[in-house]
């Protein structure tokens, strides 16, 4: 009975130590520092955004967090009078300010930093609009995707480790039963 309980301590061990190294709902690539994943597309040159950042990096429905952009002024030519709009789906909703954000005069290849603090209603996919007006160089827009991740409720194994502790689990129910089975042949040929 003694490799018996070894045996069990033994694939214990083993399963709390694959368990312990789950990923969460919630981990997923980012492309560096704070950005979550993002794709974005510009039908202007001339004003662009850069960077998007969210803190805290992985909002949840019910979250409000803060949503900043780098604008940059990609052109040759002082922005003059530049002002940046927002509008975001359903899903989101502004928690102060405005949806517009006045920023002045952008210098060429000058940066500035935007914010809007926003809260989370929903989960999925939405997609952002900036658009760019200033009095000189005309207007621009650029979309960028945000993922609102569902609510967090508990720990989700990687798939790859769900298959890993399934075959441990049947490999170690396997080996109990060999030794089980021996152990019983042997408590029959003692008999006397």
């Amino acid at each position: 009975m003694d490799d018996l309980k070894k045996l069990i301590y033994i694939a214990t061990i083993v399963l709390l130590l694959l368990l312990t190294d789950t990923n969460f709902v919630f981990c997923h690539k980012t492309n560096g520092g704070n950005h979550p994943k993002t794709s974005r597309s510009e039908e202007s040159a001339k004003i662009i955004v850069i960077a998007m950042y969210v803190d805290p990096e992985h909002p949840e429905p019910g979250d409000e967090f803060t949503l900043s952009f780098t604008i940059k002024n990609n052109s040759t030519l002082t922005a003059e009078d530049l002002d940046v709009t927002i509008t975001f789906p359903a899903q989101l909703e502004l928690v102060s300010g405005s949806n517009k954000v006045h920023l002045g005069n952008l210098g060429p290849n000058q940066e500035r930093f935007v914010y809007w603090r926003i809260r989370a209603n929903a989960s999925g996919d939405c997609i952002i609009d900036l658009d760019f007006e200033t009095s000189n160089l005309g207007t621009g827009q650029a979309k960028w995707l945000l993922e609102i991740f569902p609510r967090f409720t508990g720990i989700f194994l990687n798939p790859s480790f769900q298959l890993f502790a399934i075959i441990v689990l049947v490999v170690v129910v396997a080996m109990v039963a060999v030794l089980f089975k021996k152990r019983s042949r042997r408590s029959k040929h003692s008999r006397p």
